[in-house]
């Protein structure tokens, strides 16, 4: 019962879903944590025609994941509504500095403690995409197919990365463009007839195959796919997909 009322707790304090759908009609969040609350959570808010968007994989699931996700989520709020930080590189190298200054006195934590993120912002007035990522990949997909942005290779909160400086990529995109931002639960899944991971070359072939379908049908897709291949194993890890038709 309390692990249901923190659910209710974490659920309040992150975007809903239905934000998401006012600032993108055609979209759909594909969300399964592992356990009853999660370590993977997004964030989005709107400055005029651009809107903010943040992807985040915490270290771990369940209990330790979903008190991270409580601190990222905050600092987020302070670097971007409070800092008026905008430039995606630049919050993510604050980020990495503000976890690790929350974290400097549990430092026997501080090596593995941190997260994978993704940032981009969107104007929805031309199509422009800044982003920059740690460890998470950013798609987009159009009539040419699939195609991935990956992001640095340097964790957030990372203690064998100190002053770490990430990398802005600018995208110029077009209405009807669909764009994917997703952790490693689901290409991390074991399943199948050899009890082997999904892999991302199998999940980067299945974003490129959905693409063109209706915002529905790709949701529902990506559902029916992982149940099959998970079959009666245990899930991996949390598993978070954000899809976007602009």
């Amino acid at each position: 019962a309390s692990i249901e009322y923190a659910k209710k707790i974490q659920s309040s304090l992150f975007a809903d879903n239905s934000e998401l759908k006012i600032l993108f009609p055609q979209s759909f969040v594909f969300n399964k944590p592992k356990d009853i609350i999660s370590g993977d959570f997004y964030w989005i808010n709107a400055l005029g025609d651009k809107v903010y968007l943040a992807v985040a994989d915490c270290t771990g699931h369940g209990v330790p994941g979903a008190f991270m996700t409580i601190l990222a989520n905050s600092l987020l709020n302070q670097i971007i509504l409070e800092n008026k930080i905008t430039a995606p590189n630049a919050i993510l190298s604050l980020l990495d500095i503000k976890l690790k200054q929350n974290l400097l006195h549990h430092s026997e934590y501080l090596s593995s403690d941190g997260m994978d993120i993704a940032i981009c912002i969107i104007d929805k007035s031309t199509y422009e995409v800044e982003y920059a990522g740690a460890h998470l990949t950013f798609y987009y997909a159009n009539s040419q197919g699939l195609k991935q942005v990956k992001g640095d290779r340097y964790p957030i909160g990372s203690a064998y990365h100190e002053n770490q400086k990430y990398v802005k990529k600018s995208l110029k995109l077009h209405q009807g463009d669909m764009i994917y931002i997703a952790s490693d639960g689901f290409p991390d899944q074991f399943g199948g007839e050899d009890d082997r991971k999904f892999l991302r070359v199998n999940f980067n072939k299945l974003l490129d195959k959905i693409s063109c379908y209706n915002i529905r049908t790709q949701e529902k897709t990506l559902e029916e796919t992982f149940s099959t291949w998970k079959g009666d194993y245990p899930q991996t890890d949390d598993i978070l997909i954000l899809g976007i038709k602009l």
